[in-house]
């Protein structure tokens, strides 16, 4: 708690000791308080009675009691505070040479980007070669550098760039500075050599006509010639015109 009052000469019209002061008092309000502080007198700070005191002495005391409080308890705290942090730096430089011991031996390690730059050091000791990026269009181009250590010869990245691009919480970041334009994408779309798969194992070849405004070469495979029809419908491929709205349940969740 701290005490508050309004200045009427050489008095204090009120005092109170539970309410907090006003955000425009701002640092008028903090200089204010710390001049009472400095203004009590030895012969306060021996009272027995605070009831004998008048309201403008009360208010210099007990705000010298809390300045007196916080300076011995900041020094206590800040020594507390830099104990803790040597202690988790501790704790993490050994579970770092813990992990390091682990994985060391291993052919392949996988991560996420945002392990990649958390885990900065354990990713600088293993010293990788080889950077195989999953998704590739989905992901910042801040994110991707943090993969890219010293060590590195040869990063592969695997993704759609006509698909989803990366998510940016800020949209003027996305609109006016291209933040959600992945790395991959801008690679692409500048002619950076690369190599585009074109033929797919996935559907029946009825979608392929669909898809070919986007992948103008996709052709399928021999092997999705085999699928089975759909059961109990017409045909493969056909196209529902309803007029029900979408409906939205929780978080987001949008439901047709």
């Amino acid at each position: 708690p701290s005490i508050y009052g309004k200045k009427i000469d050489e008095g204090v019209e009120s005092v109170s000791f539970d309410k907090a002061p006003k955000e425009s008092e701002g640092k008028l309000g903090s200089i204010r308080r710390r001049k009472l502080a400095q203004n009590c007198d030895a012969n306060l700070t021996k009272t027995a009675d605070l009831r004998h005191l008048r309201p403008e002495s009360r208010a210099k005391l007990v705000q010298f009691w809390l300045d007196t409080y916080y300076q011995r308890t900041s020094v206590s705290f800040t020594e507390a505070a830099n104990e803790y942090h040597r202690i988790c730096q501790q704790i993490k430089d050994r579970n770092s040479t813990f992990y390091h011991e682990i994985l060391k031996s291993a052919k392949v390690v996988g991560m996420t980007t945002t392990g990649a730059a958390i885990h900065q050091q354990l990713l600088l000791s293993l010293q990788p070669s080889v950077i195989i990026v999953e998704e590739a269009c989905e992901i910042l181009e801040a994110n991707l550098l943090a993969t890219l250590t010293p060590s590195v010869k040869h990063l592969i990245m695997i993704g759609d760039h006509m698909q989803l691009r990366p998510k940016v919480s800020c949209h003027y970041l996305a609109s006016d500075y291209h933040f959600d334009r992945s790395m991959f994408e801008r690679l692409v779309t500048n002619n950076y050599p690369h190599v585009t798969l074109e033929f797919q194992r996935r559907f029946r070849p009825e979608f392929v006509p669909l898809l070919q405004f986007y992948y103008p070469n996709l052709q399928s495979m021999p092997t999705v010639e085999k699928y089975k029809p759909s059961r109990h419908l017409p045909k493969n491929l056909f196209f529902w015109s309803h007029l029900s709205w979408e409906e939205k349940r929780g978080s987001g969740v949008v439901i047709n």
